[in-house]
């Protein structure tokens, strides 16, 4: 067995668990601080990668943008060009079907020299008749058409007998789509 002498006196001893517990205290701020700068360098490190990553990304992305708008531009040029061959096909008449209907109207005797159709459909013809009777007749032919309205032969087109100078104005309402 042991035998443990207490030779210290109360007030060393009150000194000496002081002193323990300073020491206790300070190695405990030292490893607090420790960490603390272990962290801050870490912090720091992480921070330097990171903004040379974000660099590096502005940089492609830079790159990326200057391709892109020549990309863009080429999608916008064939955009306009998809949009104008569009408009041409919504603007789309069938003449060819039209002018096959409508010359079977012309009766002999009529020549045609001058034939327009303007936007709005309205069909404007200069022709030579023999007589009087065929430029009628023609006329009549028009107006029986259905898919002709607003005939329009001024009368002054028939005051010869014959070798008429004519000009003739019609609205075609159905044939063309």
């Amino acid at each position: 067995m042991m035998i443990t002498l207490n030779i210290i006196s109360p007030q060393q001893k009150e000194d000496l668990k002081l002193k323990k517990l300073y020491h206790e205290a300070r190695n405990l701020i030292t490893i607090i601080l420790l960490f603390t700068i272990i962290a801050a360098i870490m912090v720091l490190v992480a921070r330097y990668i990171l903004q040379k990553e974000f660099y590096e990304l502005v940089k492609q992305n830079t790159l990326v943008s200057q391709s892109n708008q020549k990309i863009n531009r080429q999608i916008r040029t064939l955009n306009q060009q998809v949009t104008t061959v569009d408009k041409i096909q919504t603007q789309y008449k069938d003449y060819h079907a039209f002018l096959g209907n409508f010359f079977q109207l012309v009766p002999s005797g009529i020549q045609l020299y001058y034939f327009k159709i303007n936007s709005e459909q309205i069909t404007e013809l200069k022709g030579r008749a023999t007589t009087r009777d065929a430029l009628l007749t023609f006329k009549q032919a028009l107006e029986k058409n259905p898919g002709l309205s607003n005939i329009n032969l001024p009368v002054s087109n028939l005051l010869d007998q014959t070798n008429l100078n004519f000009s003739l104005t019609c609205k075609i309402t159905t044939w063309l789509k």
